[in-house]
C-alpha cells in the first residue's frame, strides 16, 4: 500500500510541479594521482521525494591507451551509503575521437529501501570515487554533451549522453559540468548548405586557451593546411544529397603528464544537392550566328537563361542566340543553384578584321639564336607554338634555339578575343665540316676535298689560294669536291694552301694540305 501511495505522490509531482533544476557534475582528481571522485552540485534544493534521483548516467572521456597506458577503473566506491554505481559499459578509440576511451558509469534506484537523501542547493555531494590502474598519459573530463566528438550520430551509434534525473525537477536535471577543463565547440554558418558552396567553421571555447593546437578533419581525414580557429571547407558539387562531419582537435600540453589534455568537438552537417548542369553544345566567341547552346539538368530543374544579365529564356535545354552578347544559365532545384560559366558570344561579323604576319621563312645556323619577326595590328595577346627551344613565346619576337627543321605558328587575339593565325618555316643549316688535308694520289681513298653539308649552301663561293697570293681554284656552290687541280687541270704541288668559304651564313678560312 505504501509503494502505491508513493506512486501516487510521485505522478501528483510530476504533473503538479515546474521546478527545474540545474545539476552540474564535476570530476577531479586527488593528489596522489589515482584516485578520481565525481561530485554533483544543484542550483535547486530537494527534500523528501521530491529529492529522489531515479536513474543517472555519467560519460567519462580518458586518454586512450595500451598496455601499461591504458586506463583500467579499479575500487569503484559511491559516496553515498547503499548507492550502488557500476561501470556498465566502454568505448575504446572510437574513429570520431580516437584519442578517446569512453567509459559508463550507471546508478538505478531499484534496491529496497530506495536510496533517498536529502540536495541542497550549491552543496557538492560526492556520488562515487575510483582509482586508475596504469600510467597517466592525460586529463580525464566529463563528457560535455553536443560538443563532444563522439557525440550521436556517431560511428557505433552508442548514446553517450548523461542522465540524472531527479523527480522534483521532472527528469534529467543535467545542466553540464563545473570546473571543467576548457569546452571546445565548432559551429558552422550555414545549417542546410548547398553542395558546392563554402562553409565556414568557427571554434569557439568555454575560456581563452592561448597555448592550443588545433587540427581539422571533414569525415576524420586531417586537413593538413588548417591549423587555425576558423576553416573554410569548399563543399564538393554533387547533384545528390549527402552528409558530412566536421570536427576540430584541441591540445594543451601541461605541466604535468596527467595535464595533458586533448578533446574533440564536431559539427554534423546535412548538405543539399545542387543540381547539375553540364554543356553539351557551346560556342565560344567570334562565332557564325544563329548558333545554339545546349545544356543537360536534372529532373526537375528550373533553368534561366541570361544575356548580358537579362532573362531571356527558362526552363528549355536550349538557347538559340542571333546577337553578340554575354550569356549564363542558372539551374534552381530545392533552394540551390548551379551557374555555368558565362560565354561572351561575338558575332563573326562583328569581328575585329585585323591583321597577323609571322615573318618570312628564314634558316638560321646551328647552335645560333634566331629571333622571329612577327607583327600584328590589332592584337593584343600573342602565343608562338611550338614553344620548344624558345624564349617569350606570348611576345610577337622570342628568340628560338631551333635544333631542327622547325614551322612555328603565330596565334594572335585582338581585344574581343577573336584569333587570327600566320606560320614561319625556319630552316636549321648544319656547319661546315672542311677536312685540312686530302691526298689526290687516285688510290680511291681521300683523292678529293669533301666538304661536309656544303649542298645546304647552293650559293657559297669557294677559293683557294697559294703561297704567292695566287688563286689557284674557285667554285660556285661546289658542285663536285676539288681534286687538287688548278683551272689548266694541273695537279698542284704538295704543300699547304689557303682556303676562304663564303656563304650566307658565315665565312670560313684556314689552311688544306695536299699529300700525295
Amino acid at each position: 500500500m505504501w509503494v502505491k501511495n508513493w506512486c501516487l505522490s510521485i505522478f501528483i509531482l510530476l504533473f503538479s510541479e515546474r521546478t527545474f533544476a540545474q545539476v552540474q557534475l564535476k570530476l577531479t582528481l586527488d593528489t596522489d594521482g589515482k584516485t578520481y571522485k565525481v561530485y554533483a552540485k544543484s542550483g535547486t534544493s530537494y527534500t523528501g521525494t521530491r529529492a529522489l534521483i531515479t536513474t543517472s548516467q555519467i560519460s567519462i572521456a580518458v586518454p586512450h591507451g595500451v598496455g601499461n597506458n591504458r586506463f583500467i577503473v579499479e575500487n569503484l566506491t559511491s559516496g553515498i551509503p547503499n548507492m550502488r554505481w557500476r561501470l556498465t559499459d566502454r568505448v575504446d578509440a572510437p574513429v570520431e575521437n580516437p584519442e578517446k576511451d569512453y567509459l559508463f558509469f550507471n546508478f538505478i534506484n531499484n534496491q529496497t529501501p530506495l536510496i533517498l537523501f536529502d540536495i541542497t542547493a550549491g552543496q557538492e555531494i560526492l556520488l562515487f570515487s575510483f582509482t586508475r590502474k596504469g600510467n597517466c598519459i592525460g586529463k580525464a573530463n566529463i563528457v560535455e554533451e553536443n560538443n563532444d566528438a563522439f557525440w550521436p550520430p556517431n560511428s557505433l551509434n552508442t548514446n553517450i549522453g548523461i542522465n540524472f534525473s531527479v523527480v522534483g525537477a521532472l527528469g534529467n536535471a543535467y545542466r553540464g559540468n563545473y570546473d571543467a577543463p576548457p569546452v571546445l565547440r565548432v559551429t558552422a554558418d550555414k545549417v542546410n548548405p548547398c553542395a558546392g558552396t563554402k562553409v565556414n567553421f568557427t571554434i569557439q571555447t568555454s575560456v581563452a586557451v592561448p597555448n592550443a593546437r588545433f587540427e581539422w578533419y571533414i569525415d576524420n581525414v586531417l586537413q593538413a593546411s588548417a591549423t587555425g580557429q576558423t576553416f573554410s571547407y569548399d563543399l564538393p558539387k554533387k547533384d545528390f544529397n549527402y552528409s558530412f562531419t566536421a570536427s576540430v582537435k584541441m591540445v594543451i600540453e601541461g605541466t604535468t603528464d596527467c595535464d595533458d589534455y586533448t578533446t574533440r568537438s564536431k559539427a554534423y552537417l546535412d548538405v543539399k544537392g545542387s543540381p547539375r548542369l553540364d554543356w553539351l553544345e557551346k560556342v565560344e566567341n567570334c562565332s557564325t550566328l544563329p548558333t545554339n547552346l545546349k545544356v543537360s539538368s536534372s529532373p526537375n530543374a528550373d533553368l534561366k537563361w541570361e544575356k548580358n544579365g537579362s532573362v531571356v529564356g527558362v526552363n528549355s535545354e536550349t538557347l538559340q542566340v542571333t546577337e553578340s552578347g554575354n550569356y549564363g544559365i542558372t539551374a534552381s532545384l530545392n533552394g540551390c543553384e548551379h551557374s555555368l560559366k558565362p560565354l561572351n558570344i561575338i558575332a563573326s561579323n562583328q569581328m575585329s578584321s585585323f591583321k597577323v604576319d609571322a615573318g618570312k621563312d628564314t634558316t638560321v645556323l646551328e647552335g645560333d639564336a634566331l629571333i622571329l619577326q612577327g607583327k600584328s595590328d590589332l592584337g593584343v595577346v600573342f602565343e608562338w607554338t611550338p614553344n620548344t627551344n624558345m624564349k617569350n613565346a606570348n611576345t610577337l619576337n622570342p628568340t628560338i634555339y631551333p635544333t631542327e627543321n622547325t614551322t612555328y605558328k603565330l596565334t594572335a587575339k585582338d581585344a574581343n578575343g577573336c584569333p587570327s593565325e600566320d606560320e614561319v618555316a625556319v630552316e636549321v643549316l648544319n656547319k661546315l665540316l672542311i677536312p685540312n688535308a686530302f691526298t689526290p694520289n687516285n688510290d680511291t681513298e681521300n683523292d678529293t676535298w669533301v666538304i661536309r653539308h656544303v649542298e645546304q649552301y647552293p650559293d657559297c663561293i669557294v677559293q683557294v689560294i697559294n703561297r704567292w697570293g695566287n688563286t689557284v681554284y674557285r667554285s660556285v656552290s661546289y658542285p663536285t669536291p676539288w681534286d687538287g687541280r688548278d683551272s689548266q687541270g694541273r695537279l698542284l704541288e704538295v704543300g699547304s694552301y689557303l682556303y676562304k668559304i663564303i656563304t650566307s651564313k658565315k665565312t670560313y678560312s684556314g689552311n688544306v694540305i695536299i699529300l700525295y
